[in-house]
Parts: C-alpha cells; sequence; structure tokens
C-alpha cells in the first residue's frame, strides 16, 4: 500500500527555534488581548470609549489570522517583526485615546519589545525600542 502523506520536511535549527517562539507569541497575544480587556473593563471604557472595544477586537482577529497565517507556512523573522509592530500599533492608538505616557498600558511596550530581543537580534530590538 502507498501513503498520500507527503514526507516531513526537516527545520533548519532557525527554523526549529522561530517554531519555538511560535508558542510563545500566542501566549504574549493572549496576555496583551486580556491585559487590555481588563484594562478596559475596570476603567469603563464600555460608556467613554467604546472604540477601545473595537480596536481590541480588531487586534484580537489580527492576531488570530497572522498566527493562522503563520501555521500554514514556515514561520520566519519577518511575520514575527510585522506581529511585534502590529502589537507596538495597537498599544500606541490605544494610549493616545487614553492617558498617552500616563496610562497603566505602558509597560505593555515590554510585551513586543522582549518578543523582538528573543527573536530579532540586537540591532532590530534598538530600532524597535527607538520606536516605541
Amino acid at each position: 500500500m502507498s501513503s498520500n502523506v507527503a514526507p516531513q520536511v526537516p527545520l533548519s535549527l532557525e527554523e526549529e527555534e522561530l517554531h519555538a517562539v511560535s508558542g510563545t507569541l500566542v501566549q504574549i497575544h493572549g496576555v496583551l488581548i486580556a491585559v487590555v480587556a481588563l484594562y478596559l473593563a475596570l476603567s469603563g471604557a464600555q460608556e467613554d470609549d467604546p472604540a477601545a472595544w473595537y480596536g481590541l477586537l480588531a487586534y484580537a482577529t489580527l492576531a488570530l489570522v497572522l498566527r493562522g497565517a503563520a501555521r500554514h507556512g514556515r514561520e520566519s523573522r519577518w511575520k514575527i517583526a510585522v506581529e511585534s509592530w502590529a502589537m507596538i500599533a495597537f498599544l500606541t492608538w490605544l494610549m493616545h485615546r487614553g492617558g498617552g505616557l500616563e496610562s497603566p498600558l505602558f509597560n505593555a511596550y515590554l510585551l513586543p519589545a522582549v518578543l523582538v530581543g528573543l527573536t530579532l537580534g540586537g540591532a532590530a530590538t534598538i530600532a524597535e525600542v527607538a520606536l516605541i
């Protein structure tokens, strides 16, 4: 009998490391979504700023789409960089709407900074921290 299953192509060491980080990235997205949802719920954003909830929903959807795309293809540094930029853009937009640098969410910038530090190396980390 012949099998219709395609043989698995072995991953390079770099691809294995990026695949391992992929699981951590899912957790980072989850933590960010949970922290922002908790912040919005406790700050009363339902009445004051429903757009923040829509932004959170849009970010969660984007995170799911990006992670789904990564599942069906090989993980790459560019995909991780795009996800970290999405985190920064979302946090910046959210903080701009409510509190700026005084916002309790300011420390959430550590999530994409640590992500880039773990995966993309020193130059990318410095560039991203400068962007933040």
